[in-house]
């Protein structure tokens, strides 16, 4: 999406120049907030963004209560959680709170060029769920790439067995005898 709005919402200003020195090839615009209320402030004041990237711990309001009330404000913008904090509450909070996609830090530049451009081309507000089935089937998110060891273990139960295609990674079951 060329000249795509895109709010950054991190306490860390490193977080801020990675992402802007990733990103500069492309033709985005990103604006800083460095934490919660700043982030709701900015949405309020200058909403609406085609994306949010918003991280989990920051002061004043986590990441995930950001979430919360961006998806309460403006159901159709794609929220993406990053976050060194990759708990299994974490994951299924912001997943239960339609996230895009969840991101572990550390990440690399090319990753999250990658991730942005999905986020943005994904439409309907591109949440983890929206043409996948029922809100909380975890099982049917197959167009986001969490990371992490604890994400692969929530997020990724209904994929077991498939390559990052989707594809099979063990033959076919045989078919079972048949009774005459």
């Amino acid at each position: 999406m060329p000249d795509a709005r895109i709010l950054v919402v991190d306490d860390d200003p490193d977080i801020h120049d990675l992402l802007a020195i990733s990103t500069k090839e492309m033709p985005w615009r990103l604006e800083s907030a460095y934490d919660g209320l700043e982030g709701l402030s900015r949405l309020t004041e200058n909403g609406p963004y085609d994306l949010v990237l918003t991280d989990i711990g920051m002061p004043r309001l986590d990441g995930l209560d950001l979430l919360e009330r961006i998806h309460q404000s403006s159901p159709a913008t794609p929220v993406v959680v990053m976050t060194a904090q990759n708990t299994p509450d974490n994951i299924v909070r912001a997943i239960r709170d339609k996230a895009f996609t969840y991101f572990s830090k550390p990440f690399s530049p090319d990753a999250v060029v990658e991730m942005i451009s999905r986020a943005l081309e994904t439409p309907c507000g591109g949440d983890l769920h929206h043409g996948h089935g029922k809100a909380g089937e975890v099982g049917l998110v197959d167009h986001t790439e969490v990371t992490g060891t604890e994400a692969r273990m929530i997020a990724g139960h209904a994929r077991a067995g498939r390559d990052d295609r989707g594809e099979g990674k063990h033959p076919p079951s045989p078919d079972p005898p048949k009774k005459d």
